[in-house]
């Protein structure tokens, strides 16, 4: 029997603005709900434990869940700056599939070395195929990508892509001054494009022109884009015709300072006539409007005015891929939900036309945390466009790694002590989809 939706709606409200808020500012200004929304999950656990486990069937599909186990943490808790120490605040999962270097990289957010920084950093590593799934290997100091992208081109000794705000010299009211976070990385004909998530509030400006704030206590942020040739390095700031600005264009002037774009998603449909599609999570005045899906023939600009609103898009900050199976495109899309235990686990939500999500007829449970929670969740597509090639040519069983910020919850003290959790699973797909 599937739940109640109706009856999980207020939950699973209240779960998206909890997992919206990893600022320090958004976060410290929900803490007092977070003790209610537990109080809420812990009554209804059981709704969501009625249908959990790993086979659910979607529009003539049985999808079946396989393997599935646990690689493990990747431990740091601490920065590693020794004078100041403070918490890694690890979280934010992209996974990206090098097919032709037998690589599989890892971006995410937190803190490096700067104990002043609050924490929107990001971060890389890479491991071999072979050595994907053995934790020790993603744990090593020989697995961190180098040299990180910073802003200016160059490294401070103390900074990982460490935010404009706060470099000597730095202009804190430039739109892209802000916090990075949420990396979504994307190979595409030799290049990596990176899409991250910048944080505009205060009197910092919004992108574009005139110049406009969106003023005390509402935010605006922004999607940017950088470029590399070898995503570990050499990373530049794309600014299409020369103009620094983000990527979502056409926002109605009277929404300039107060439209907000969080949380993104990014894929890529070769053969497409736009091949690049953005999912974006968007406020106005502060006000939660949902997840809209855009499409564009180019990865840097993105036209707002034909962006359509999407449904079952449950959770923030996760990743959306697909795989072809017969009958057309299954998308796929992993987020998080609560298991018998109450505990947060990974799931998967499925769509024939990659803008309606559901659970089909039962919610995926897949091997999370042992203990914790885990949260803001990505898995391995192939080059990070979202695609999945299957194991065999032709065939409709396929593998991946997933993984999360690992945390006791999503709000703080407790997300800047998360650490990354990596898992593993297969999925076969029988039968044909009925669009």
């Amino acid at each position: 029997m599937k739940p109640n939706y109706l009856i999980l709606t207020p939950i699973a409200i209240f779960l998206i603005l909890l997992s919206a808020c990893k600022n320090e500012d958004e976060i410290a200004s929900l803490k007092t709900t977070a003790t209610a929304i537990d109080d809420v999950a812990a009554q209804n656990t059981t709704l969501s434990a009625l249908s959990g486990g790993l086979v659910t069937t979607y529009k003539g599909l049985t999808i079946t869940f396989s393997n599935n186990s646990s690689i493990g943490t990747i431990s740091r808790p601490t920065t590693g700056f020794t004078s100041v120490p403070s918490p890694a605040y690890d979280y934010s999962v992209d996974l990206v599939r090098d097919v032709a270097a037998q690589t599989i990289r890892l971006f995410h957010g937190g803190r490096f070395k700067d104990a002043m920084s609050d924490g929107d950093h990001t971060l890389a590593r890479k491991v071999s195929y072979a050595g994907s799934a053995n934790i020790a290997n993603w744990q090593s100091s020989s697995s961190w990508i180098s040299p990180p992208l910073y802003p200016s081109g160059t490294e401070l000794p103390r900074g990982l892509w460490r935010q404009p705000e706060d470099v000597p010299g730095g202009n804190p009211n430039a739109w892209d001054a802000g916090n990075y976070m949420d990396p979504e990385v994307i190979k595409v004909g030799g290049v990596y494009y990176q899409f991250t998530q910048c944080e505009i509030t205060g009197s910092r400006n919004v992108d574009g022109s005139p110049t406009v704030s969106p003023g005390s206590g509402v935010w605006a942020d922004r999607i940017q884009l950088y470029t590399s040739t070898s995503g570990e390095g050499g990373w530049t700031k794309y600014l299409p015709g020369g103009v620094n600005r983000g990527v979502i264009t056409n926002i109605p002037a009277a929404e300039r300072s107060t439209r907000k774009f969080g949380h993104h998603e990014m894929m890529y449909e070769a053969g497409a006539a736009k091949p690049w599609v953005m999912y974006v999570y968007s406020h106005l005045n502060n006000v939660p409007k949902g997840y809209f899906r855009i499409k564009s023939t180019t990865p840097h600009t993105f036209d707002w005015s034909t962006a359509q609103l999407c449904s079952g898009f449950s959770q923030l900050g996760n990743k959306t891929g697909y795989v072809d199976v017969p009958g057309g495109r299954l998308y796929m899309r992993i987020s998080h939900t609560a298991n018998s235990a109450g505990k947060r686990v990974p799931t998967f939500r499925f769509s024939s036309d990659g803008l309606n999500f559901d659970d089909g007829s039962a919610i995926v449970e897949l091997i999370g945390h042992p203990s914790l929670n885990t949260y803001f969740l990505g898995f391995t597509t192939d080059y990070g466009t979202g695609a999945n090639a299957p194991l065999t040519t032709g065939g409709t069983q396929f593998s991946f790694q997933y993984g999360g910020a690992a945390s006791t919850s999503a709000v703080a003290p407790d997300i800047f002590n998360s650490d990354i959790w990596l898992g593993k699973t297969n999925m076969t797909v029988t039968g044909t989809l009925v669009p």
